[in-house]
């Protein structure tokens, strides 16, 4: 709880430099705005739905509608798997560049990755 409290600004001004500021590369601009939203997404379900929920906050609401419970299969299984996948996607990206400098940006064109 303490971490996600501490992490979830800092996620939030990452989202406001990565959208914002130009100076990345294009591809891996892409993929570190998309874990930054998984990231900030996992935060704010854990904070305000699932801290919410251990406290006691509203147990009434949690104990009626039981489709809150599967936010936490969300987030236990959706969330790691496409960290995950966009970890190794920056992987591949960093290493093409180091395979292939001169091709590099003609494999990892916007139009490719959307």
């Amino acid at each position: 709880t303490l971490t996600s409290i501490f992490f979830l600004p800092i996620h939030i001004r990452f989202a406001f430099i990565f959208f914002w500021k130009n100076r990345l590369e294009g591809s891996f601009k892409v993929f570190h705005q998309n874990i930054n939203a998984i990231n900030i997404s996992y935060s704010i379900v854990h904070l305000f739905i699932h801290n919410a929920a251990w406290i006691g906050i509203a147990s009434q609401f949690f104990m009626e509608n039981q489709w809150i419970a599967k936010l936490n299969w969300w987030k236990t299984t959706t969330i790691p798997f496409t960290l995950g996948l966009f970890h190794l996607l920056i992987a591949i990206n960093q290493m093409s560049a180091v395979m292939f400098p001169f091709k590099h940006k003609e494999m990892w064109t916007a139009t490719r990755l959307f």
